[in-house]
């Protein structure tokens, strides 16, 4: 009879434990799908943002400027923010994720390339002749 009590005890054990860890890994899973929602929402506003204010310098002309401010880390990581003239596109890269926006005008640079890597922190964007210039402030 104590033998059996020990069994039923221990069979209760391992279910209670199954079920923490089965617990545990849908928590995880859970956890991790929104950090990447969060990541990729955040992404979203910077492409978003640096879009418009490119769009916007370019509709209003020459002579018109604007100021971004480019955050430092998306969601606490490094990210890259690729700004590809040629086929009129805003990439943001974190990681594995990749987001892009387009962009109105293909004559964008920072002066000296049209595909070329924003610089993180305040950042100028002008419209000289028709032509959007980025540079780091």
């Amino acid at each position: 009879m104590k033998g059996q009590i020990g069994l039923e005890t221990i069979f209760a054990v391992a279910a209670m434990i199954i079920l923490f860890i089965f617990s545990f890994i849908l928590y995880a899973n859970r956890n991790s799908d929104v950090s990447f929602v969060n990541t990729f929402l955040e992404a979203e506003r910077i492409c978003r943002t640096t879009e418009n204010t490119i769009n916007q310098v370019a509709s209003d002309g020459h002579g018109t400027s604007a100021q971004i401010n480019i955050p430092s880390k998306l969601e606490g990581e490094d990210y890259n923010i690729t700004i590809d003239s040629y086929n009129r596109r805003i990439f943001v890269k974190s990681g594995k994720n990749l987001f892009s926006c387009p962009i109105i005008i293909q004559n964008v640079t920072n002066s000296t390339h049209r595909l070329f890597d924003v610089k993180k922190g305040l950042n100028l964007i002008s419209n000289s002749d028709e032509i959007v210039i980025i540079q780091k402030i």
